[in-house]
């Protein structure tokens, strides 16, 4: 009997690398097997700093999260994210061959790739690329042309790029990991494949990422994503303003985020919050914490909310805002976040996924399980080997040998 294919997913964050693998049950739902966490090394905010750290740290990782899955992961679809992403609207509009046939999948073709050549730059790569609407004639907000009557063809096209070097660079990194790449993902979009239902992507639906260095904002529309937006910070900024308030260690300072872990006035005003500075102690006043975090949250969501003005879907969004990543956890930001976007806002959870009982989900994991959840979307599956392979070359070749076949046969 044929074994069902597996998934892997690595999401690459600011502090923490994690590794996913699951596949589809017998009931079409995801499972997830094995679910690995670690230090990122070598990156720091999205910037290769250290090729053999970086490669160090995806390989423990991945070497891991084999052995606990039981099977040889050849190729992983991946989270990418940084200075180098841009994302920006491009347009392009064709001549209908005849007004009186009707508009073919190839001409819908012809227009999208005038798109891309508008969108295209010779030292960038498209990362994603998505349909935001079509005009046919005069006839604008077109979701599908198929089929319709119309001299000209329309098209309005989202486009995500990053610069070939620096792709080319991850590449390396993961291959001599032992890895290839099956996609590049942002991490926001991986997040969404796993948090959202399908009657939220109907709707119309906001996800904010917040992660440590930048924080995504993914529009959902009528099924489909419709157009990314970004905010160029994200909790490390609550980190850094408290260890430059209270001059502090950004290990400290993180320590006493994490105790506070709240943006909410406390009754108690001189309660105090203690934390290891080097070989001591240091006490600090919980009201002055939390009022410099809540100063901080106001900051980063007036920005998410200045972000979604500029966009013509933010009003499209009948299910409202979901927020995830680790600062959605605070207490008080969702509540702060409803008030900022004025709509509703929950927070985002892991949807139609289950776990093996050896699992663990932590507040990181959503964007690794994404990465599963999207190669599904795509009808990308990535195929693994179990058991775990030998080291021997003529082992690694009879697996390799193996992989092809099931492909093909």
């Amino acid at each position: 009997m044929r074994r069902p294919a597996l998934l892997a997913g690595l999401d690459i964050g600011t502090h923490q690398i994690t590794a996913a693998v699951g596949r589809l049950t017998a009931t079409q739902a995801l499972e997830v097997i094995a679910l690995q966490e670690g230090p990122t090394r070598g990156v720091e905010h999205g910037v290769i700093v250290d090729l053999a750290d970086a490669v160090e740290a995806v390989a423990r990782l991945v070497r891991q999260v084999e052995e606990e899955a039981g099977a040889r992961i050849t190729t992983v679809a991946v989270t990418i994210h940084g200075p180098s992403i841009r994302s920006h609207n491009a347009q392009a509009t064709v001549t209908l061959p005849d007004s009186s046939s009707e508009i073919s999948r190839w001409d819908v073709d012809r227009v999208l790739a005038g798109c891309r050549a508008a969108a295209s730059a010779y030292d960038r790569q498209v990362l994603h690329e998505f349909v935001q609407r079509f005009l046919v004639d005069e006839q604008d907000g077109v979701r599908d042309p198929l089929g319709l009557y119309g001299g000209r063809l329309g098209a309005a096209l989202h486009v995500v790029t990053i610069q070939t070097a620096i792709l080319q660079s991850w590449r390396k990194i993961l291959n001599h990991a032992g890895v290839e790449v099956q996609a590049f993902v942002l991490p926001g979009v991986a997040t969404s494949h796993a948090v959202l239902s399908d009657l939220d992507r109907d709707l119309g639906v906001i996800v904010v990422d917040i992660g440590g260095s930048h924080t995504d904002i993914i529009c959902w529309v009528d099924g489909a994503i419709r157009e990314t937006l970004a905010v160029p910070w994200g909790g490390d900024q609550f980190t850094a303003s408290l260890a430059e308030r209270f001059e502090l260690p950004l290990v400290a300072a993180e320590q006493l985020k994490l105790q506070c872990n709240s943006i909410e006035p406390h009754a108690a005003s001189d309660d105090l919050l203690r934390i290891s500075v080097g070989q001591g102690r240091r006490a600090v006043q919980r009201a002055e914490v939390g009022a410099l975090l809540a100063e901080q949250a106001k900051r980063l969501l007036t920005d998410v909310r200045g972000r979604l003005d500029s966009s013509p879907y933010f009003h499209e969004a009948s299910a409202g805002l979901v927020v995830t990543g680790g600062t959605a956890l605070m207490e008080g930001v969702l509540e702060l976040a409803e008030t900022v976007c004025n709509l509703p806002v929950r927070l985002g959870t892991l949807h139609e996924v289950v776990c093996a009982p050896r699992v663990t989900v932590g507040p990181a994991a959503p964007t690794a399980i994404g990465l599963l959840a999207y190669q599904l979307s795509v009808k990308r599956p990535i195929r693994v080997v179990t058991p775990a392979p030998s080291p021997h070359t003529l082992g690694r070749f009879v697996q390799r040998a193996k992989i092809l076949l099931e492909e093909y046969f």
